[in-house]
């Protein structure tokens, strides 16, 4: 069945000249379907604050990050901060999730840079991690990267876990493949149905602050 086309706004910080939460409130006033900060370590601000800001000054508007860095969080703590955001976006969270690529990020805060293969299983099994402690009750888990015991992950989010959209990050696809990851996951969807990102949006002082946020990378925000 065909779905209705979606134009979601991208970036880095507050448009040129106003305040993060205007910027939130006039993407929804433009009718964007969602505002998403990406998730690296330079030129931008910290997605979790600023995205339950945005969520807290709009009602329609969807919030996510494209996408989270594995490997920047575990995966309980990560599930908790989503949960808690869909609480205060009312269930307007878009959650995705990326095994990590930025060599930057690894290198210069002394984590490891694994090959693809490792990062892209860290990715499942945290996948998998997430998808419990959105469920009631307590679990234990016991995989090749994370081990969990006895762990309750609370708060519930505010969207039934089975309704929470999922992503696919391209560069993770033909990993996603694989049986293990179809047994615990399911099909991924064909690759139509990835969300491209749109440079020529045409709101005010989109296209400057994309040029902006380059030319600013490092500086205090």
């Amino acid at each position: 069945m065909p779905r209705p086309f979606r134009f979601g706004l991208q970036t880095h910080g507050p448009i040129e000249g106003m305040s993060w939460t205007d910027t939130a409130k006039y993407a929804e006033q433009q009718g964007y379907s969602s505002i998403m900060l990406p998730d690296h370590f330079h030129g931008q601000y910290g997605p979790m604050n600023a995205l339950a800001a945005a969520a807290a000054v709009t009602t329609e508007i969807k919030v996510g990050a494209l996408v989270f860095g594995n490997d920047y969080r575990h995966p309980v703590m990560l599930a908790k901060e989503m949960a808690t955001l869909d609480h205060i976006a009312e269930g307007r969270v878009e959650f995705g999730l990326g095994a990590g690529w930025m060599r930057t990020d690894y290198d210069e805060s002394g984590m490891p840079y694994d090959r693809p293969g490792v990062r892209i299983d860290r990715m499942i099994e945290s996948l998998q991690i997430i998808k419990r402690c959105w469920q009631e009750g307590s679990f234990d888990f016991a995989g090749d990267h994370y081990q969990i015991t006895d762990y309750d992950g609370l708060p519930l989010p505010y969207t039934p876990a089975r309704d929470h959209r999922r992503w696919w990050p391209p560069h993770a696809w033909r990993r996603c493949r694989t049986r293990r990851y179809r047994r615990h996951h399911g099909e991924p969807p064909s690759r139509s149905r990835w969300r491209g990102r749109d440079r020529g949006l045409d709101a005010r002082g989109l296209r400057s602050q994309d040029r902006s946020s380059q030319r600013g990378r490092g500086r205090s925000l």
